[in-house]
């Protein structure tokens, strides 16, 4: 099968989702002048392809009570690795982790309702077998924050 690469009607609708993902395809259409069935058959396709990996509400953490969030930059046993960010990757707190290269083996996105709970999170992923040490870095303000790819 060869391999399918979009073209710039389907930039614009991915682009139109990633802004409103609530939008019927008949209001895409409209914006991007081609019939809803057009439309339906470009997402569909966009998804069974991998490009689209998934619709979701985008939440506002802090609007739940969840007004701390912090990088925890993870150093893992060699040995241990895979197993310890399998165990991490269960923690409910941590919405994103990431394998990386450096200093520190791995790097997690983390919210917590006060410096109390990303305390508990801490000594939680200390006590994970195979993490040797963390560094936590709080984000004191988003200067720009876009849940999307520019296209």
């Amino acid at each position: 099968m060869s391999k399918y690469i979009i073209d710039d009607l389907d930039k614009k609708i991915l682009n139109i989702l990633q802004k409103n993902a609530d939008l019927t395809y008949a209001e895409i259409a409209k914006e991007v002048n081609v019939s809803p069935s057009t439309v339906h058959l470009r997402v569909k396709r966009l998804k069974e392809l991998g490009y689209i990996k998934f619709i979701v509400a985008v939440v506002d953490p802090r609007k739940l009570g969840l007004n701390i969030r912090a990088y925890v930059f993870i150093k893992t046993d060699p040995k241990k690795h895979n197993e310890a960010l399998e165990k991490i990757a269960k923690m409910k707190e941590v919405v994103e982790l990431y394998d990386i290269t450096g200093e520190y083996s791995a790097v997690a996105k983390v919210y917590a309702t006060d410096n109390e709970g990303l305390a508990k999170i801490l000594d939680t992923l200390g006590q994970i077998e195979g993490v040797l040490s963390t560094s936590t870095s709080l984000v004191m303000r988003a200067i720009k924050e876009l849940p999307i790819v520019q296209l």
